[in-house]
């Protein structure tokens, strides 16, 4: 190798020694922040945990507290709502028996007016026959009535003519 090579070699390896000292100061400054940034973060980490742990302790008891009244307020509505059920059930049981009642009640009245639609029928049967006797002792006293109007003297045979 020649010797240019060898001072070409060396003047790259003082370049790199000096851009590395040049910039070992920074990158040192920069592992510091990073590191003191890393121990905030951490620090800040910690007390977010913390408060969190604390916070979601307090919302979870907060949330039994509320749950166990919600419960016990649910069962009382609930036991609330069965004595209604209960009592209308008793009712509806009152007023099926009035309607059975009522329901036999009808029966009869149907029995009745089944009875008094054959009698009406029987008597429109009666009354039939009695216009049909009527008619014909009407068309049977005509003649009779025709002879005696026409003997009684101004009667109206005389004035028909």
């Amino acid at each position: 190798m020649a010797m240019e090579m060898w001072v070409s070699l060396g003047g790259l390896l003082v370049a790199v020694l000096a851009l590395h000292a040049s910039l070992s100061r920074p990158i040192r400054r920069l592992d510091a922040a990073i590191g003191e940034l890393r121990r905030e973060l951490t620090g800040d980490l910690g007390a977010l945990r913390s408060e969190l742990t604390g916070d979601l302790g307090a919302l979870r008891s907060e949330l039994t507290g509320g749950l166990g009244a919600l419960r016990s307020e649910l069962k009382a509505d609930i036991a609330g709502l069965d004595e209604r059920l209960s009592s209308v059930e008793e009712r509806l049981t009152g007023v099926d028996a009035r309607v059975i009642r009522l329901d036999e009640r009808v029966a009869r009245l149907d029995d009745r007016v089944v009875g008094a639609d054959t009698r009406v029928a029987r008597l429109d049967d009666r009354v039939a026959g009695l216009d049909d006797r009527v008619y014909a002792l009407a068309v049977g006293l005509r003649p009779q009535l025709h002879q005696r109007e026409g003997s009684e003297p101004g009667g109206a045979a005389g004035s028909a003519g």
